[in-house]
């Protein structure tokens, strides 16, 4: 496409590249969450969080799946209202564990 003015002639030239993904791949998380969590639009538990449905995989095709299945995360604070973070035990979704 050019586009052309007096003395001046501009072209447009789309080089963008996008790599396609691969058929049939999904990835795979595992979500470590609280139990009997309100879903996100917070009308009533995360389907996700119930002990009926401990360990039962789930497929997600978004972000809003993941927080309708799993409810919101929860990070925690600290008495002057700053976010714990840096994989704080507390924190859901980073449960660590001591193996000594």
């Amino acid at each position: 496409m050019a586009l052309v003015s007096p003395g001046v002639q501009v072209s447009v030239v789309d080089e963008s590249f996008y790599t396609p993904a691969e058929p049939g791949t999904t990835p795979m998380i595992f979500v470590a969450t609280a139990q009997d969590k309100t879903n996100a639009a917070g009308t009533g538990t995360a389907p996700g969080t119930t002990v009926a449905t401990a360990g039962t995989p789930y497929l997600l095709t978004s972000q809003r799946d993941l927080a309708d299945t799993f409810g919101d995360p929860i990070f925690k604070s600290d008495s002057n209202n700053n976010m714990i973070h840096g994989g704080n035990f507390i924190n859901n979704g980073f449960k660590l564990h001591n193996h000594s």
